[in-house]
């Protein structure tokens, strides 16, 4: 019953303006995060549906609201989970990128980086490709902000380094552009 309930909430935030009315459901839908595999992934699709159909700021802080609740589902030991967490994480990631996300919901973005990293070394074959494209998307989207390899701030220029090292590693050596790492090396 629960993840009928979920899956009615996930389809209502489809329609135009519902999304926005759907926000106050936020806290409800992240209590269900912790519950068994199948409402899991509908209340993850449910969280995921509400932002990416949402219009302006209040995305972010829905986006930041949850982000922390999301980070333990990528590496959950259910490969539902697994599969599920960083897929929506990838179409949450693409509408807040369209808002320009600010220091603040970078920050949170960065946060993904180690779960997302320790998920390609899974042994199901369909959560490391899942895992792997995404790893790929937060780094276009944080590549836009080399910024932060000269923050005063010391802990965001070293996860600014560890992202970028751990990227290139598993990027495809043609993406890599003479540019980037020249600025890397200037950095």
């Amino acid at each position: 019953m629960k993840e009928v309930g979920l899956r009615g909430i996930s389809n209502l935030a489809l329609h135009p303006g519902q999304s926005e009315s759907l926000k106050g459901q936020v806290p409800f839908l992240r209590d269900f995060l912790k519950n068994e595999a199948r409402g899991t992934v509908q209340a993850v699709k449910s969280l995921r549906n509400i932002i990416c159909h949402g219009k302006g700021e209040d995305t972010k802080v829905v986006f930041c609201s949850i982000s922390k609740q999301l980070h333990p589902l990528i590496n959950d030991e259910r490969d539902q989970v697994k599969i599920s967490a960083p897929s929506a994480l990838g179409y949450m990631l693409h509408q807040v990128d369209k808002i320009k996300p600010g220091l603040s919901t970078r920050r949170e973005i960065y946060t993904f980086l180690v779960p997302l990293l320790l998920s390609i070394q899974d042994n199901n074959t369909e959560v490391v490709k899942v895992s792997t494209s995404k790893i790929q998307l937060v780094g276009d989207l944080l590549s836009q902000s080399f910024g932060f390899l000269k923050s005063p701030q010391s802990f965001l220029r070293a996860a600014a380094i560890d992202f970028t090292e751990l990227t290139a590693k598993k990027l495809n050596r043609s993406q890599i552009h003479e540019d980037d790492v020249e600025l890397l090396q200037n950095g």
